[in-house]
């Protein structure tokens, strides 16, 4: 096995090891909490350009 194949396993590991630490502490999983930052992201902006043609 290359290095980086290595690597990118391990990586992969700790990032489970992390949401299921997330998961069992009660605490969101990091992808629910991105979906609701992109939802009020676009809420923002829809609401930035309602109030340009408002004006």
């Amino acid at each position: 096995m290359d290095p980086q194949t290595f690597l990118d396993l391990i990586f992969e590991s700790i990032q489970e090891s992390a949401r299921q630490a997330r998961l069992s502490s009660g605490r969101p999983s990091s992808q629910a909490t991105l979906k609701e930052a992109l939802q009020q992201v676009a809420m923002l902006e829809a609401a930035k350009q309602a109030q340009a043609v408002g004006k």
